[in-house]
Formats: structure tokens, sequence, C-alpha cells
């Protein structure tokens, strides 16, 4: 239903609020009997500007003498209440929701890049792994060739001086044990050790060939 002037204006009334509806149909028939003085006054003098305002509240003064006031149900304006309540959850839930899952998305996609970056830094890590035991074992290579080369070239060493101090092993021995000592080789440890246990081989291979000057 639609409410009428005397509704919607009487709700902000004070005076309609306090005042007992009898007294206010009282004063409204007495403005109504005053606005109609005014207009017959108005037929032949000219009216003032509050009189003028006046003359304006006819309508509102009419409508709270013959029309009754909508009356608010009750039932209805709980269910209405409780119909926007009910409404304004189910918002408020559908926004819940969204945020949860936005979140949600959120935290699945940098799981994803988190996992994506792992997987990454896992194969990097591989390949600098891997690289490393190729440089490594290359390196070693290297290294044992040198080794095996200078175990080699040891004995031919170890012959020429032992002709040059006239079969001297001993001395022989100490010069070459002095020049492949690990002391003196601190940054080829692993080389200097089997260079001396291939020194200590070489000096019992040529022990009977110190007994030919003798």
């Amino acid at each position: 239903m639609t409410p009428n002037i005397f509704s919607v204006i009487a709700e902000n009334d004070e005076d309609f609020k306090i005042t007992p509806r009898e007294k206010f149909l009282k004063k409204a028939s007495k403005k109504l009997n005053e606005i109609e003085r005014l207009k017959e006054k108005g037929k032949y003098h000219s009216l003032t500007i509050e009189e003028c305002q006046k003359l304006g509240k006819e309508d509102f003064w009419k409508a709270c003498l013959y029309k009754e006031p909508l009356k608010p149900n009750i039932k209805e304006e709980r269910k209405r209440k409780k119909e926007e309540e009910k409404k304004k959850k189910e918002e408020e839930e559908k926004k819940r929701q969204e945020e949860w899952m936005r979140q949600y998305e959120e935290k699945k996609k940098k799981e994803e890049i988190d996992k994506k970056q792992r997987e990454e830094t896992e194969k990097k890590k591989r390949e600098e792994e891997t690289k490393r035991k190729k440089e490594e074992n290359q390196k070693n290579q290297t290294k044992n060739k040198k080794i095996k080369r200078d175990l080699k070239n040891l004995e031919d060493e170890y012959r020429n001086l032992l002709l040059l101090h006239n079969g001297n092993n001993d001395k022989t021995y100490r010069i070459l044990s002095r020049k492949y000592h690990p002391d003196k080789n601190n940054h080829q440890l692993e080389w200097a050790n089997q260079m001396q246990c291939e020194l200590g081989v070489c000096k019992e291979k040529f022990t009977l060939f110190q007994s030919c000057f003798q």
C-alpha cells in the first residue's frame, strides 16, 4: 500500500506522536477553518507571507482530517527485517566465500611458483654437481696421468743420479727424498707421498746395483 500524505509527514511530526488522536483531529479541523477564513480574506485583501504558508498546508490538514494514517503491520515489518537480515547474511557469506576462494587461488598459485622455483633450483644444483664431478674426474685423470708419468721418470732419474754418484744408493735416495719430500711439495701432497713410496721401491731395486761399484 502506498502511504498517503498524512502518514508520510506525520511520522516526523512530534505533536502527532505525543498528542492523542482526537485532540489532533480537533487541531486539524481548527486549522482548516482558519484556512477557509484566509481564503475568504484573500478575495478582497492581499495576504502576508505567513498566511500564504498556512494556505499551503491545506492538503496536509485535509489528509489528517479525512484519511486514516497507515498503521504499520508488525508481522510484515518483522518479516521484512528478517528477509533483509537473511539477505545481508547471504551477501556476507558470499563475500567470505569469494575472499576464501581468492586467498586459496593465491596460495595455490604461490605454491606452484615455489614448486617450480624449487625444481629449477634443484635442477641447477644437479647440473652444477654433474659439471663439478666431471671436472673433478678430468682433473683426477690428468693428475693420475701426471703421477704415472712422474713415477715412470723417477726410476730413470734415480738410475742416472746413482751412476753420477758412483752407485751410492743411500746418497741418491737422500737427494731425491729431499727433492720430493711432502714438506717441500705441500701444494701436492698426494703426488709427493706417492713419489716417496716409489723412491723406497727404487732404493730396494738398485741395492744390488750398488754392489757392482764396490
